[in-house]
């Protein structure tokens, strides 16, 4: 993800040189050119700002993409009580929720022994070690949570990215 970022990034300060040295070019020949050019180059300045300063203090919770029909197991408490009454959540829901938002706040692979710390701090749940073992191997086999190598478990790459769906212009546009 990293890497993509970079990526970008160059790309984007590859075309603020060029805009700025259009603008520069055109000065005196077109001005209007040149103030477009110009502003072409501040508005991708912004961008390279912000996704700098982004990396430099990342959001340590950001929530996934809304959707009107998801629903976060652990952040319910805003439903009305017949609503919540209604839903169909187990206690085993909320213990998979758990242990997939402890891995989502560490942002690395976990052991066992980091994960029962985790949920007897964070939720004051206390694990027993063949239990969160089973709970985990179940969540391998959803896959949600993937081996990380011996003993270490991590998100899977579905269950740490939102799906996004992107739309080109003509899709935008009846024609």
């Amino acid at each position: 993800m990293q890497d993509s970022i970079d990526d970008y990034l160059f790309f984007l300060k590859k075309r603020i040189d060029y805009h700025s040295r259009k603008s520069r070019n055109l000065a005196s020949i077109n001005p209007r050119a040149s103030a477009l050019h110009e502003q072409t180059a501040s508005n991708h300045t912004q961008i390279v700002n912000w996704f700098v300063e982004f990396q430099k203090d990342p959001p340590l919770n950001r929530k996934k993409i809304d959707d009107l029909f998801s629903i976060d197991v652990l952040d319910i408490d805003n439903l009305d009580e017949d609503i919540r009454q209604e839903l169909n959540l187990t206690d085993s829901d909320v213990s998979d929720a758990q242990i997939i938002e402890l891995l989502d706040i560490a942002g690395r692979p976990l052991d066992l022994n980091q994960i029962i710390i985790g949920s007897s701090r964070k939720y004051d749940v206390k694990h027993k070690r063949n239990q969160l073992t089973a709970r985990i191997h179940r969540l391998v086999t959803k896959g949600q949570v993937k081996v990380a190598g011996k003993g270490l478990y991590k998100l899977s790459s579905k269950a740490e990215e939102p799906e996004i769906i992107m739309e080109t212009v003509d899709d935008l546009i009846d024609i």
